[in-house]
């Protein structure tokens, strides 16, 4: 099994379900989630998610998931393969998942977003999308603009933005109250690494 691909790929599932809410998280898990993805080497993979354990005080989840490829291998408590959330919602991850949680609470605050969340498809194509940005009123060729500056952004403060193949930026709002609401959303608007160029390192900070 090729581990660097799978971990990306299961790095990119689990900040999938970092994007749900506590109450959909714990019933979507109420059993094991396994299905299968095909990654950029056309190997299919199998993914397992559970809810490793519950908190009696504070009601936290701990989620964990697993990745094989059919062999007798697989990825299973590596770093970054699992994550906590509060009943609040409130999420916390270390390694390269941590780094994705970051990018999505950054790009938020940057943009005056209400939220934002992130996903990575076979570990190199990421879509960022925003709920209830300033763009949403803007036109087609307005919000291109405003999308080149997301993956702009995210080119400048993601550290594994070189593994990418490119970024899409979505804006999204919800509509409706209460059970009645939904969310209705732009197209992608995409941009290759190499439309993008290299990071400038203007958002970074040090390294070490």
């Amino acid at each position: 099994m090729n581990k660097d691909e799978a971990r990306r790929i299961l790095i990119g599932e689990l900040a999938r379900y970092c994007s749900y809410s506590y109450s959909d998280l714990r019933y979507l898990l109420r059993s094991p989630d396994c299905f299968k993805v095909t990654g950029p080497s056309g190997t299919e993979y199998q993914i397992e998610a559970v809810i490793l354990g519950e908190d009696r005080r504070t009601g936290a989840l701990a989620i964990m998931a697993s990745i094989d490829d059919g062999g007798w291998s697989a990825l299973w408590g590596a770093p970054g393969s699992g994550f906590t959330m509060s009943r609040e919602g409130k999420v916390a991850a270390g390694g390269e998942l941590g780094e994705l949680l970051s990018l999505r609470e950054g790009t938020a605050q940057a943009f005056h977003t209400s939220g934002a969340t992130v996903n990575i498809k076979g570990g190199q194509f990421l879509t960022v999308t925003l709920l209830h940005p300033p763009a949403w009123e803007l036109s087609d060729s307005e919000q291109r603009d405003f999308a080149r500056q997301v993956a702009q952004y995210v080119r400048d403060t993601y550290t594994g933005y070189e593994r990418l193949e490119s970024v899409s930026i979505r804006f999204a709002k919800v509509v409706g109250e209460g059970p009645m609401d939904f969310t209705i959303s732009t197209r992608p608007y995409s941009f290759t690494r190499h439309e993008l160029g290299a990071p400038t390192n203007a958002l970074r900070g040090p390294t070490h």
